[in-house]
């Protein structure tokens, strides 16, 4: 009898939960015209999407819905259904909403993306479909977005806010990932760009990529956020000349 060490179980084990979409092909319906998703000729999730991104997005990999593709991703799939982006395991349950981001679901930067609660609070969760940021923000920028430096390390910093909004033309006051800001499939920035709705009110403050709050959840603009790290930083660097 072969025995295997304890080792070799855990990685076979680890290998066997997170094989994700190996071998399953996108299809489309000839009717319907929707995609789903095949393995080995059977249908495992109905062709009920509009789009599918056979690939994990990045702001390197473009949306591609093309029969028979294979799907290179890992746990998750993006897909969108009824208008919505939808992150699917292999069984077809949706796992998160990703927020909208340059006209689709948020990129994965640094291994994390957004995604939106129906509370519509935003948190981050990895290419695993584990949370790694719990949804309690109404706003957090991406990691590509930051306006300041890095550490030494590599760990990058954001801002969030908590209570801030958007107005649209009816002057209402909305949640910047409200069902109203998806719909106009805008990016929302903290800083007014054309086109775009600026976000305003709320307490601000900066997280970084674990989560961990680095300056309070208590400054009126994400530019007081910025600015109390900056002279953070520069108190360290003068303590440690």
């Amino acid at each position: 009898m072969i025995r295997f060490p304890p080792t070799f179980l855990i990685i076979t084990l680890l290998l066997a939960c997170y094989s994700g979409f190996s071998g399953y092909n996108i299809f489309q319906d000839p009717q319907t015209k929707f995609y789903g998703i095949k393995k080995d000729g059977l249908i495992k999730i109905p062709a009920t999407f509009e789009k599918i991104y056979p690939v994990t997005p990045s702001p390197f990999s473009p949306l591609i819905k093309k029969p028979s593709l294979p799907v290179q991703t890992t746990v998750l799939l993006t897909v969108l259904k009824d208008g919505r982006w939808q992150r699917i395991n292999k069984e077809g349950e949706v796992l998160f909403y990703p927020m909208n981001y340059d006209n689709g679901p948020d990129y994965y930067i640094q291994g994390l993306s957004r995604f939106v609660t129906k509370e519509n609070k935003v948190g981050f969760h990895n290419m695993e479909g584990k949370i790694i940021i719990d949804a309690k923000y109404n706003f957090a920028a991406s990691f590509e977005e930051q306006a300041h430096a890095k550490e030494p390390k590599g760990t990058n910093y954001i801002q969030v806010c908590i209570e801030c909004y958007v107005k649209n033309p009816a002057d209402e006051k909305l949640y910047p990932v409200s069902s109203y800001a998806d719909n106009r499939k805008k990016i929302i920035n903290p800083k007014k760009v054309s086109n775009y709705l600026p976000i305003e009110g709320g307490k601000w403050g900066i997280i970084d990529r674990t989560g961990k709050i680095i300056v309070p959840i208590e400054h009126s603009s994400y530019e007081e956020a910025i600015d109390s790290l900056t002279k953070r930083k520069k108190q360290i660097d003068y303590l440690n000349n």
